[in-house]
């Protein structure tokens, strides 16, 4: 694929990126299906037909940035992009701030924050409504049956028992609202006024707890985490945020079950079966 050649047909890209960053963006994208790259002014983000998945949350994104840009919710803004069948390209501007957590499964925070500060911006997510009409829904009971047919061998007795209770009771009439998806400590970035909520790619309606739920999840080691949940039982559901935690811990696994050929996939495997075993015990005693 001659990906400097695709971007070159967008009339404006020269305004954004050098020829050494072209080649960047075409050697990241020779080993996977998206490539990200900041540049003085400016992040790029790009995803490639051949990985359907992120090649629709692109779009997904780039279609939420009306949505987001008359909410209260403080993003980047989506500066330009293009699109054909091979690829799509987003240009943010780049936000002069620190990241909350420096890599997606660190489990820590790099700074002090203000939980009240940032739970108010988690609500304001929760309250936009001009979302496109054809937005996906999450339905809990409908991802726990997926994820577990194909987590199964990994679970314990007392999960797989737990989970085949709960599965069908996991949906009950949640409270759905507009979700970021991955809100974790490494899409908000922190500057001297605000917070800034970057990567909307997965956004959806999801239960109102979802978001907060797996902030907290991947704010500390996730099995500190499910016992942290309680920090937000003055501003949630308790049930609904272990429901989601379930959820969340099941996802985790069938996503590391995924990866192939990495000596650290093990641990984070025994990480989220610990977590989900809690999340579980916790549903299954209340």
């Amino acid at each position: 694929m001659n990906f400097p050649k695709i971007l070159r047909d967008h009339s404006n890209i020269n305004i954004y990126l050098d020829e050494k960053e072209l080649v960047n963006l075409n050697s990241q994208l020779t080993l996977k299906q998206r490539a990200t790259l900041i540049t003085e002014k400016h992040f790029i983000k790009v995803g490639i037909s051949t990985g359907r998945e992120f090649f629709n949350s692109l779009f997904n994104e780039m279609n939420i940035d009306k949505t987001l840009k008359c909410s209260m919710v403080t993003t980047p803004k989506l500066l330009d992009f293009f699109h054909n069948e091979e690829c799509i390209i987003l240009i943010f501007e780049k936000i002069e701030g620190i990241t909350l957590g420096s890599h997606r499964n660190d489990f820590t925070l790099q700074l002090d924050i203000a939980f009240n500060e940032l739970f108010n911006v988690i609500k304001n997510i929760a309250e936009i409504k001009n979302y496109p009409k054809n937005i996906d829904v999450l339905n809990r009971d409908m991802k726990a049956a997926n994820y577990f047919e194909k987590i199964y061998k990994r679970l314990d007795m007392e999960t797989r028992g737990a989970l085949e209770c709960l599965i069908g009771k996991l949906h009950q009439n949640p409270y759905l609202v507009f979700s970021h998806g991955d809100l974790i400590p490494t899409n908000i970035i922190k500057t001297k006024r605000s917070y800034y909520i970057i990567d909307w790619e997965w956004a959806s309606l999801r239960p109102s707890t979802y978001d907060a739920a797996l902030f907290i999840l991947f704010s500390s080691c996730p099995l500190d985490g499910v016992r942290k949940i309680e920090k937000l039982f003055r501003y949630w559901d308790p049930m609904e945020l272990y429901r989601d935690a379930i959820i969340i811990s099941a996802r985790e696994i069938k996503n590391w079950l995924d990866v192939k050929d990495s000596t650290i996939k093990e641990k984070y495997i025994k990480i989220w079966l610990k977590t989900l075993k809690k999340a579980t015990r916790w549903l299954m005693s209340h």
